[in-house]
Formats: C-alpha cells, sequence, structure tokens
C-alpha cells in the first residue's frame, strides 16, 4: 500500500474519533458500526497495513468522508471544531512520544487491553486515557450538551473514541505524517479520501 494512502488512513482515523466525540457530546449517539471500528483499531497493534487497523474499507468510511468534507468542503462550526479536536490529537501523540516515563507507563496498558471487549474495553480504554493522557497538554476541552456528557456510559465512550484517536495519530506519524504535512497537503489529503471512498 502506497504509504500517503496509509497516512491517509491515520489521518482518516482521527478525524472519525473526532467525529464520533462530537455527535455523542451533541447528541448522546453516534454511528455504531464507526464506533466499533475505531474502538477495536486500538487493539490491532501489529497490522499488516493502515486500513487493516480499522478492519475494513466500511469501518473507516465515516472518518474518510469527515477528512474530505473538512479539508475540501465548506466551513461550519462543525467542521472547525473537528478540526480542532484532530488537531489537539495530533499534538497530544508528539507530546505524548516526547514523556518517556509517560509512555513506559502507557504502553503495558494498551497491551493489556486486549484482554477485554465490549462495555469492559470501553471502560478500560476510557481509564488509560483518564489516568495517562488526560494531564497532558493540550487538554481536549469537548463541547456538548451537559445532560449527555455528564452521563458516565457517554464520558466513558468519549475517553475512548479519544484513545482511539490517540493511536491514530501515532499511526498517521509512523507514516510519515507531521505538523506541515497536516497544514500544507489538506488538498491533497481530500482527493485521497475521496479517491478511497471510490474505489472498491
Amino acid at each position: 500500500m502506497d504509504r500517503f494512502t496509509e497516512r491517509t488512513y491515520g489521518l482518516a482515523g482521527m478525524f472519525q474519533s473526532a467525529t464520533l466525540v462530537q455527535q455523542l457530546a451533541r447528541t448522546g449517539e453516534a454511528d455504531r458500526y464507526a464506533k466499533n471500528a475505531s474502538f477495536n483499531s486500538v487493539l490491532i497493534l501489529d497490522a499488516i497495513n493502515a486500513l487493516a487497523v480499522y478492519s475494513d474499507k466500511q469501518g473507516i468510511s465515516l472518518g474518510l468522508k469527515q477528512l474530505e468534507q473538512t479539508f475540501d468542503g465548506a466551513r461550519s462550526m462543525e467542521t472547525i471544531e473537528i478540526f480542532q479536536y484532530v488537531a489537539g490529537l495530533a499534538q497530544l501523540a508528539v507530546n505524548m512520544q516526547k514523556d518517556g516515563a509517560r509512555m513506559h507507563a502507557f504502553t503495558p496498558r494498551i497491551e493489556a487491553l486486549s484482554g477485554f471487549s465490549g462495555e469492559q474495553l470501553v471502560e478500560n480504554m476510557a481509564d488509560v486515557y483518564k489516568s495517562h493522557i488526560s494531564d497532558l497538554e493540550p487538554r481536549i476541552l469537548v463541547n456538548g450538551e451537559q445532560g449527555f456528557l455528564a452521563q458516565e456510559e457517554i464520558a466513558q465512550q468519549v475517553r475512548a473514541l479519544l484513545l482511539a484517536g490517540i493511536r491514530s495519530a501515532f499511526l498517521w506519524q509512523q507514516k510519515g505524517g507531521s505538523r506541515w504535512d497536516f497544514m500544507l497537503k489538506r488538498k491533497k489529503y481530500a482527493a485521497e479520501a475521496k479517491y478511497l471512498l471510490q474505489s472498491s
């Protein structure tokens, strides 16, 4: 698989997590298939390629659509907010990898997640995010309806999705993603996302 294509899948994973966080925060619900694909992406540490991290094209299609819309569509409050979440995830991943002690404690917690599924997986992912990432700058402040965000089940899903976004950020960076790449290649990313959505 082409390196830029793999990078696009990683970035789409970040957009997918951000979109799902926004859906949960605003409506209390989120695309179930995409949400499960994002949760499971944290468990896939040795994928043969970037697409396999999200199981299949359907598993990452929400993220590809949002990437294309954000980078090559009309701006809206929704897309601006999602872009801010994605930028925050990208910077958090950079800052985490600079913190050796944090990564040393974080890595075994990620590896241990393979022993869980369903609600237990979400609960443990949320705890990993809360314990190892939530106090790191830049802090991601989630906007939405307080009535939804105050519900523990939704709060846990939001934290778990932010962890999935960090996993995608790591993937994106491993494939060559960087701040400059993020800022200067938006049209190229949008075109690649459109092509991937249209291809079989």
